[in-house]
């Protein structure tokens, strides 16, 4: 999943994972991304550009907090 470009900010308790938007098309390679680094909230910072209710099946909160 490298083409999301992630990055790891670790701020003791915190762990903050970035990435770039995903799309409805690799929104599945994305959740194992989420899943691989025990992601259980995503804070949605941009126009949406995936279906929020995939990862909500899959047991990951979305929040959209637009900056």
């Amino acid at each position: 999943a490298s083409f999301l470009e992630e990055s790891i900010i670790e701020y003791p308790p915190y762990r903050f994972l970035i990435t770039k938007v995903p799309s409805d098309s690799i929104v599945q390679d994305y959740i194992k991304l989420l899943k691989a680094n025990n992601v259980q909230t995503v804070i949605r910072a941009c126009e949406p550009s995936y279906n929020a209710e995939i990862l909500q099946r899959e047991g990951i909160t979305v929040h959209v907090s637009l900056l």
